[in-house]
């Protein structure tokens, strides 16, 4: 069974705060809610084992792109997100150290440095 630690929830809380959980979609309504009760709702997500975790169904919505494109964007379940967010913060450095060095200049993608403030 693999839990989600209380470091990694408390970061993930911070990061959506600061950075939303999505740039297209605005600010769930939930989040105030889970926010305000943050206490329970971390207790209740670190019971979860993430390697069976149901995830809820994402909202999906067409979007305009250019004049005449679209494209599909999606949002997690408030939830989902803050669960997303912490297994990313938990295993972002385990995946870091399996990347290519950033001395071999041969990486063209964000490399993973989170920091105490939910920035990535």
């Amino acid at each position: 069974m693999t839990k989600i630690e209380k470091d990694s929830l408390n970061w993930a809380k911070k990061h959506i705060l600061r950075k939303g959980d999505s740039d297209i979609f605005p600010r769930p309504f939930e989040l105030d809610a889970i926010i305000a009760e943050w206490d329970i709702v971390m207790q209740e997500l670190r019971k979860n084992d993430i390697e069976t975790h149901r995830w809820a169904g994402p909202r999906r919505l067409i979007v305009p792109k250019e004049k005449h494109s679209f494209r599909i964007a999606t949002q997690l379940d408030p939830l989902d997100s803050l669960i997303l967010a912490a297994v990313i913060y938990q295993y972002g450095n385990q995946i870091e150290e399996r990347r290519i060095p950033t001395t071999d200049y041969r990486v063209f993608s964000h490399r993973f440095s989170p920091d105490q403030e939910g920035r990535l």
